[in-house]
């Protein structure tokens, strides 16, 4: 069951969830929810235990669709041929900040889970396989 609320946004933020919701394809509705969602797993309230290991996989393994990575190598292409427009240049900005975003919440889960572990982050990324791809940062 779900309980619908009435919010009123700052500009700026309201904003940026509509864009962040553009460049992903995806409903502001699930943009906010996914925020409100990853926030409660980032600052738990005093009274209440750290995340766990699944918690924190599961914040290290949020990532884009399929269609949203092809849309963003397609727009890289224009970029470097030289032959981008205005829009699409706007929204490659619009993606790459996002982009920006999830990495670095991957990278505080992956922080916290190195934490968890009593080992280093790089440690937690040999484990999990996880290698960094210069052809996705930009």
């Amino acid at each position: 069951m779900a309980e619908q609320i009435t919010l009123t946004l700052p500009d700026a933020l309201a904003k940026r969830a509509r864009d962040v919701a553009a460049s992903t394809q995806r409903d502001l509705e699930e943009v906010l929810l996914e925020w409100i969602d990853r926030t409660s797993l980032q600052m738990p309230p005093s009274n209440t235990v750290p995340p766990t290991e699944a918690q924190l996989l599961q914040r290290v393994n949020i990532g884009f669709s399929a269609d949203w990575w092809s849309r963003y190598q397609a727009l890289i292409a224009e970029r470097q041929a030289e032959s981008i427009s205005e829009h699409h240049l706007s929204e490659l900005i619009e993606m790459s900040e996002a982009l920006e975003i999830a990495n670095v919440e991957r990278v505080q889960a992956l922080s916290e889970l190195a934490q968890v572990r009593g080992c280093s982050i790089e440690a937690v990324m040999d484990a999990l396989g996880i290698r960094p791809n210069p052809e996705t940062d930009g």
